[in-house]
C-alpha cells in the first residue's frame, strides 16, 4: 500500500484504498487539484460543495464520489477516460476538455 504522500504527490488515489472516513486523504486531493472550492463538506466519502468545482489538473480519474455541487463543475483534465466520481446532482456540468473519455457513465443524474 502507497502512503499519503506518494498518493499525494501523484494528484491519485485508489477508491479501494479509502476506508469508512478517510476525510483528511480527500481534503488533500481537492487542495492540490480542484480550484475554487472554500465550502464542502465530507461523509462516507462523498464529498458535498456549497459553489462551484473546478478540476484544474490533469488526473486520470476522481477518486471519490462528489454528491450535489450548488454551483457548476468543471473538468479540465485531458487525461479521464471516465466520469467516475463526477457530482450526482450540479447546477452545470462541462467536460468539454476531457478529450479521451470512451464513456459518459458516472454523469451528474441531474443538472439545474
Amino acid at each position: 500500500m502507497k502512503s499519503l504522500n506518494e498518493y499525494i504527490k501523484e494528484s491519485i488515489l485508489d477508491v479501494d484504498d479509502l476506508v469508512a472516513d478517510d476525510s483528511q486523504l480527500i481534503k488533500q486531493w481537492i487542495q492540490k487539484n480542484c480550484r475554487t472550492i472554500d465550502k464542502y463538506t465530507i461523509k462516507d466519502n462523498i464529498v458535498n460543495v456549497d459553489g462551484d468545482v473546478i478540476l484544474s489538473v490533469h488526473v486520470k480519474e476522481i477518486p471519490f464520489q462528489f454528491g450535489e455541487v450548488t454551483g457548476s463543475f468543471q473538468c479540465m483534465s485531458t487525461l479521464m477516460t471516465n466520469l467516475k466520481g463526477s457530482p450526482r446532482k450540479c447546477g452545470a456540468f462541462y467536460c468539454n476538455y476531457c478529450s479521451h473519455l470512451t464513456s459518459l457513465e458516472g454523469a451528474p443524474e441531474e443538472c439545474n
